[in-house]
């Protein structure tokens, strides 16, 4: 933080800057996602990914292919 403040705002003293409120800091988010075409990763989308991952890792080793034995 120092640094991008010496850099950016080298007027600003570190102990001026608050940390924002909450429904400020979720609407920033918000925007982000928005900005990035990100969403929030809740429970649902958390264990679709883990499906995916462990799906992705069965069908790239050799073990979790159909019709394949072990070396």
């Amino acid at each position: 933080m120092r640094s991008i403040l010496q850099q950016y705002f080298p007027d600003q003293e570190l102990a001026s800057i608050k940390t924002p409120s909450k429904p400020t800091r979720l609407e920033q988010q918000r925007i982000i996602l928005r900005l990035f075409d990100y969403r929030v990763c809740d429970n649902a989308a958390k264990d679709d990914l883990e499906r995916k991952a462990q799906r992705s890792a069965m069908l790239s080793t050799p073990y979790g292919q159909k019709n394949s034995k072990p070396a």
